[in-house]
């Protein structure tokens, strides 16, 4: 299996942006229909691109705030736990107190 290729986002960025300049000031003089298409195809590619960036970050931001829910949902058990194990000692160390 080959490694996966992830491509830096600021130089994919760049390549988008040049190549499509470049084919919207060439579209109409000869150019072959598929390159006339590129300059569309790459804008629907960066909208696409920049509509999966914002769905991450909505994802990731959702993540980020059930992770610290359930934190603080642990915090608190813990607390809890805590609190009836020093609770449990008091008791044990009165009852013992009271047997001596």
């Amino acid at each position: 299996m080959p490694p996966s290729i992830s491509p830096d986002p600021e130089k994919l960025n760049n390549f988008l942006e040049q190549g499509g300049h470049f084919f919207s000031w060439n579209k109409g003089k000869n150019t072959p229909n598929i390159l006339q298409n590129f300059a569309e195809r790459l804008s629907d590619l960066r909208q696409s691109l920049e509509k999966a960036s914002g769905e991450l970050q909505k994802t990731m931001n959702k993540a980020s705030e059930s992770s610290a829910k359930l934190a603080s949902a642990l915090n608190w058990l813990t607390s809890a736990g805590a609190l009836i194990g020093g609770a449990n000692l008091v008791v044990q160390i009165i009852a013992l107190l009271k047997h001596s």
